[in-house]
Formats: C-alpha cells, sequence, structure tokens
C-alpha cells in the first residue's frame, strides 16, 4: 500500500475500535472527524479536520493513492443528507486520485428477502427507509466504481463490542427487569440466530479488504459470524449473564412455535422475519481472511465493559 489509510468516522465506535487496531500495523493512519477534541492525542494517528458537507474540506483530508475507509454515516440527516455527504466524498475522491473506497454498510439490506442463506448474490428486498438509504448508498457507490475508483462495499451483521449499543438493551432487561419476561423471551427467541458480529472481526475484515492486491472493483461482502454456534439468543443471553456476575437461569424454557416468533419480529416492525436467517461470510473466507476472536469471547468483553461503564445509556453508542 503506497498510500494512507485514511478513516471518515474516525470518532464513532466503530472508527475508535478500528484506529486502535490500525495503528500498530505501521501503515501510514490519518483520521477524519468533524470535531477531533482529546483523540488527537492518540499515538500514530494524524488527525484531520473535515467535514462530508463541505467538499472542500474533504479533499484535503485524502491524497493521491490512499485507500479510504468510509465508516460514516447520519442517521439524522435522512436519504437527501447522507447522499449529498457521499457525494462529496466520491468527488473529493476522483479529484484526489484515491486508490480504493471501502464503504462499510450494513447486512440489514437484505430486508425481508425470503431467502434463508444470504449472501453477496441474494436480491436485497429493503422495507425501511433505514434499509432503503443504506442501500441506495451503496449503489451510488458502486456507480462510481466502473468510472472513478475502486469501491468495496463491506456489509457487517449486528456489531457488539465495547462502547457499542447491540447488547445494551439485553444486558439491562437481564440486570433490572422482569424474570417472568426474561422467561418468556427465552422461550420466544431462544434458538433464533442473533446474527452477532464481534467489532475485532469488522475491523480486521475492512483492514484485510484494504490490503487485498489486485482489483476488486464493484466488489460486496458480508461480514458475520452466523456460522459460529454460540450465536443463538439462548447462549447468547446465557454468556451475558455469566460476564454480567449473574448466576445461569434454575427453569428450562419451553420453545415456543417458530410461526409464533414470526409474528412477534413483525410487530416490532422488523424487515427480517425469518427464524432460520442466515448470512454467509463465505466469499470474504475465500479471500484468505480468519476471524481471531470467538463471539464468546466478545460477549465477555461486551459484558465486562457494561458493569464497568456504570451501566449508564449515555455510554453506549450507536454503530451506524
Amino acid at each position: 500500500m503506497n498510500g494512507q489509510l485514511v478513516v471518515l468516522g474516525a470518532s464513532g465506535f466503530l472508527g475508535r475500535h478500528l484506529i486502535e487496531v490500525a495503528r500498530k500495523s505501521g501503515n501510514g493512519l490519518r483520521a477524519v472527524t468533524r470535531q477531533p477534541g482529546s483523540l488527537m492525542a492518540i499515538d500514530g494517528v494524524e488527525w484531520v479536520q473535515a467535514d462530508l458537507a463541505d467538499a472542500t474540506s474533504l479533499e484535503q483530508a485524502v491524497r493521491s493513492d490512499d485507500t479510504v475507509l468510509n465508516l460514516a454515516f447520519m442517521p439524522s440527516a435522512g436519504m437527501a443528507g447522507n447522499m449529498a455527504a457521499l457525494d462529496n466524498l466520491i468527488s473529493a475522491c476522483s479529484k484526489r486520485g484515491v486508490k480504493r473506497l471501502i464503504h462499510c454498510s450494513t447486512a440489514m439490506v437484505a430486508g425481508a428477502t425470503k431467502t434463508h442463506a444470504i449472501d453477496e448474490a441474494t436480491a436485497c428486498c429493503p422495507l425501511t427507509s433505514y434499509e432503503r438509504c443504506k442501500l441506495a448508498l451503496e449503489q451510488r457507490l458502486l456507480a462510481a466504481a466502473r468510472s472513478e475508483m475502486e469501491v468495496v462495499i463491506l456489509r457487517p451483521t449486528a456489531i457488539i463490542g465495547p462502547g457499542g449499543a447491540n447488547l445494551v438493551s439485553l444486558a439491562r432487561s437481564l440486570l433490572s427487569g422482569s424474570p417472568v419476561l426474561s422467561y418468556v423471551r427465552r422461550s420466544l427467541f431462544g434458538n433464533r440466530p442473533m446474527h452477532l458480529v464481534p467489532v475485532s472481526t469488522v475491523v480486521r475484515a475492512i483492514l484485510h479488504v484494504a490490503q487485498l492486491p489486485g482489483q476488486i472493483d464493484g466488489e460486496t461482502f458480508y461480514v458475520s459470524a452466523d456460522d459460529d454456534p454460540d450465536n443463538r439468543f439462548a447462549v447468547v443471553e446465557r454468556i451475558l449473564r455469566s460476564s454480567l456476575g449473574l448466576s445461569s437461569f434454575q427453569a428450562r424454557a419451553i420453545p415456543l412455535p417458530a410461526g409464533l416468533l414470526s409474528v412477534a419480529l413483525r410487530l416490532r416492525g422488523r424487515s427480517d422475519v425469518d427464524p432460520a436467517r442466515i448470512y454467509s461470510w463465505n466469499k470474504l473466507r475465500q479471500t484468505g481472511f480468519l476471524p481471531k476472536e470467538t463471539l464468546a469471547d466478545a460477549i465477555h468483553e461486551f459484558g465486562t465493559w457494561f458493569m464497568k461503564s456504570g451501566n449508564r445509556p449515555s455510554q453506549a453508542i450507536r454503530n451506524a
């Protein structure tokens, strides 16, 4: 890699974890954020203040032959705001001769597809405004890949780790919720895939793709851990209880019909109402990528962080 790694969204949940790993790799690292603040003190990181809404500032943040890692997303900006920001980024990367742009999207773009095993060939059926926005951003980037630069899309499932929001609700309910409701939840969701993936796996997947040799124009990769046997609700709950210092459940949950689970998911406004859905990361595996952390270790790490954080909601930062 001749240029540097440039991280947009560097001060967010995923960005902070990525910087921590990337700065130890020996590659040049430039982190872009609107408000650097105290984060500028991190060793081995060149901080640049720029705004996705300001194309000129973005042009100053990227350089020829850089590999740009776009982790930024603005939930409150809607489709128009995020599309405008992305157009600014594409323009800046094109003008400055950026080598490769890696965009972190989400596995949720699969939406309401009826395919049980989701992979990169599965047609997406987004239903929610969030899913539609994320897919539209992907499509805009892939159009740029044909004429401007190399573009790669990564679609992680539900990312977990210290500072993340996934599992926060479950942790709170285990610590202070009703035991009866916990029992009902285990009976309903017991064997359902949770689609969790450790933040370390996502970070290493991004860095792995950033350094892949050759041309990988327009490629999309799912990043998941759905083949991990622990990635089921009952197991995740048991591991999380242990990491929170709680005793195991005494009563054995009675599994409820899968059809009832589908109804419950639909009532919660979920696009994914298939209790058997899994996301495959075989395409990423075929590039030589292998994760280093098990899901059980990631859950334990999250639970330990959650307890040390004082169980304060403001300390959990939602991943885009």
